[in-house]
């Protein structure tokens, strides 16, 4: 399947893969440049609005910047069709746990929490 975006991570920033069905969003994000995100929001604009579409999340870090850009992101994939979303987080990790619960209750979708084994 060919990527609309990739983005190899840094330490400071995740990887990023975005097809036509799905964007994952894995590794670390303590990144505070607002272009980073922004780039991930104008390409979802030309994924297929026709078939499901899941979002996999998989981060040990979340800044409070990523947390508003993941909100941001989230609520444009609700708006996809058929829209899932994949919050996994390590075993024993409430925070990463809690900023997932945090925000599945801020939007209209449930996510699938992954718990990932040490």
């Amino acid at each position: 399947m060919k990527n609309i975006l990739k983005i190899k991570g840094t330490d400071d920033t995740p990887f990023i893969v975005l097809t036509k069905n799905s964007l994952n969003i894995q590794g670390r994000s303590i990144n505070t440049d607002k272009k980073f995100f922004e780039n991930i929001l104008e390409k979802i604009d030309n994924v297929d609005k026709t078939s499901e579409f899941i979002l996999s999340i998989e981060l040990d870090y979340i800044s409070t910047l990523t947390s508003h850009y993941l909100l941001k992101i989230i609520r444009k994939v609700e708006k996809l069709n058929s829209p899932k979303i994949k919050w996994f987080y390590e075993e024993g990790d409430d925070f990463i746990y809690e900023d997932g619960i945090d925000l599945q209750d801020s939007i209209g979708i449930k996510f699938e929490f992954i718990e990932n084994s040490l």
